[in-house]
This record gives C-alpha cells, sequence and structure tokens, in this order.
C-alpha cells in the first residue's frame, strides 16, 4: 500500500517519481480553525480526531489536532495586530452580531458593511465585493440556523421516539403479565386465547 500526497505541483518539483520506492519530502501540514461562533470559547485550543472515535481502549492508527483561534472581536490582540485583514473581518462579524439581535439578517449585514466602509475597514475589498459578501454572509447564517434548526429538530424527534418505544415497552410487559395471571385463573385457556383477552382488557382500560 501507498499513500499519495496529493498536492501535485509540489510533487512536481521533487526529482524523484511519487510512484518510486523512495520518501518524496512533504510540507509539514498544520490544521488551523479561526472561531467566530456566538458562544464563549477560549482564546486558543486544540480539537483531535480521537475525540471523535468511538472505541477510545484501542490505539487508533490515525490523529490530526485542529489548533482553533478565536477571533471574535476583543480575542487574540496579538493575532489580530499582525493581521489587519483578519481584525477586519472580526470587527464585521461584531458588528452584523450586535445588530441582528435588533434588525433583519438582511440589513444587519448591509449597515455592518456600510460602516465597515466608512471606518476604513476592510474598505477595497468591501467596495469591490459588496454583494458577494452580502450574498455569502447571508448563506453563511442562513446555514447555521439550518444546522441549528436540525439539531433541535433531532432532539425532539428522539425524545418523541422514546418515548414512544417505552410506551410500548410497558404495554408489552403489562400483556405479558395479564397472559400469565389469566392462564393461571383458567388452565384451560391457550395462550392465544389468553393474548386475545388481554389486549381487549387492557384496550377498555
Amino acid at each position: 500500500m501507498s499513500c499519495i500526497y496529493k498536492d501535485q505541483k509540489y510533487v512536481g518539483k521533487q526529482s524523484r517519481s511519487e510512484y518510486g520506492g523512495q520518501i518524496i519530502t512533504l510540507p509539514t501540514p498544520k490544521c488551523v480553525v479561526f472561531y467566530n461562533g456566538e458562544a464563549e470559547e477560549n482564546e486558543q485550543y486544540e480539537i483531535r480526531l480521537s475525540e471523535a472515535f468511538a472505541n477510545k481502549e484501542v490505539e487508533a492508527d490515525a490523529e490530526l489536532v485542529v489548533h482553533v483561534y478565536n477571533v471574535n472581536a476583543g480575542h487574540n490582540e496579538d493575532l489580530m495586530n499582525k493581521c489587519k485583514t483578519l481584525y477586519g473581518y472580526s470587527i464585521l462579524m461584531d458588528k452584523i452580531t450586535r445588530y441582528k439581535n435588533t434588525m433583519s439578517l438582511k440589513a444587519s449585514i448591509e449597515t455592518a458593511i456600510e460602516e465597515c466602509i466608512d471606518e476604513n475597514i476592510l474598505r477595497g475589498y468591501l467596495m469591490k465585493h459588496r454583494n458577494e459578501v452580502l450574498g455569502s454572509l447571508l448563506t453563511d447564517f442562513d446555514k447555521k440556523k439550518y444546522e441549528r434548526t436540525i439539531y433541535e429538530d433531532g432532539v425532539l424527534a428522539g425524545t418523541e421516539k422514546g418515548i414512544a418505544i417505552g410506551t410500548e415497552q410497558k404495554s408489552s410487559e403489562d400483556i405479558d403479565k395479564l397472559i400469565r395471571y389469566l392462564m393461571s385463573e383458567d388452565p384451560t385457556l391457550s395462550e392465544t386465547d389468553a393474548f386475545d383477552k388481554a389486549k381487549n382488557i387492557l384496550c377498555t382500560v
């Protein structure tokens, strides 16, 4: 079995073929996620793929470490000072988050974009790509609302299913107990007749 690095631009620079028996050196990967959700999170933290593995008693053959940086306004100031684009993005998202509590989503995004342009925050980019930014943010926020709705629906459906299963199991237990009682009271009663009689009794309760 061979593992092939799929970045053809990088592999193409190597003198050896990717199909050869010698190791081709690869760039050291770094996995980074910029967090801008509404839930309060630490400045920086790590998440590992192994945290999702079902059987943690078995040593896995693969691991992935993701470095998460909180880019909400007021967080990771050193990082923001080094990257003005990221800083501008955090300001834009902070404005949208605050405004959408008192106005429609589209209006909050449009207002935030206009204010950022006036305050010289991502001015050039927002003036050139205003419509694309608006469309992208509308899609992003709607996706988050959709995912949250799906999650809540799933929880509700799971709860209702659990209640139904519990009720069904309780009914089955009641029938079994009643069948045993009826047959003990009348030894001539067959199990089938006792089952039918038990169902009729429970249906009238």
